[in-house]
């Protein structure tokens, strides 16, 4: 996720701090931590330890049930479990509560099977977050959503081997698998092999959509 949308994303919602995480319950990972916490400029903890600290308390009371598909995309703590639950378990007593945390808001966004990307707003005690609050983090739902699928872009190019973006170059200026196999001194099969691979990264099934990917890379 691009940088300023962290701080952006406090402002606009009115927390105190703001994080990103992505979650893979079928893997039992964390697969990304993103925090903006004022006056920190350096991650509260690894990635490693993230996963070590979710996981142990992932079967806490605070986590049981999990929030099936039809519950709205955007909750606060106590939408699924009361008060007295929430500041309970074991999750919120050792990872949330000694960073100061005790109000939450989360947007959840689906990220692939089993996966989920979601925003976490933070409020330290005091005020709790409203049915308003709820509204506007949701009506910027697509916005993040689209940052955040920008960012997957850039990496999955950047991810791309030297010899794979020289033949995506070449695919985008119109040559055929057998021009670039002669350009390269290779054959047309390893050019096929190299797509196959370029369209697994990337995520797309067409030339057309991986130079396009490619080139929407470039211009962010």
């Amino acid at each position: 996720m691009p940088e300023p949308i962290l701080p952006a994303l406090r402002d606009l919602i009115g927390c105190d701090s703001t994080h990103f995480v992505g979650i893979d319950n079928a893997r039992d990972l964390v697969y990304l931590a993103q925090d903006f916490i004022p006056g920190v400029d350096f991650p509260i903890m690894s990635l490693e330890e993230e996963n070590a600290l979710f996981w142990e308390h992932k079967n806490s009371v605070c986590c049981q049930p999990r929030a099936p598909d039809d519950v709205p995309t955007v909750l606060t703590e106590t939408d699924t479990r009361s008060v007295r639950q929430w500041r309970a378990c074991s999750m919120y007593v050792n990872m949330f509560k000694p960073t100061g945390g005790e109000h939450l808001l989360i947007l959840r966004i689906p990220d692939g099977p089993g996966r989920t990307f979601r925003v976490l707003c933070w409020r330290g005690p005091g005020k709790a977050f409203t049915e308003r609050d709820k509204t506007d983090l949701f009506l910027l739902k697509p916005h993040i959503e689209a940052a955040y699928r920008r960012g997957q872009h850039v990496r999955a190019v950047s991810a791309l081997t030297a010899r794979q973006r020289q033949l995506l170059g070449l695919v985008a200026r119109g040559f055929t698998n057998y021009q670039i196999a002669r350009r390269l001194g290779v054959a047309e099969g390893t050019i096929r092999a190299h797509l196959y691979q370029i369209y697994s990264r990337l995520g797309v099934s067409s030339r057309t959509a991986a130079v396009t990917r490619s080139l929407i890379s470039v211009e962010e």
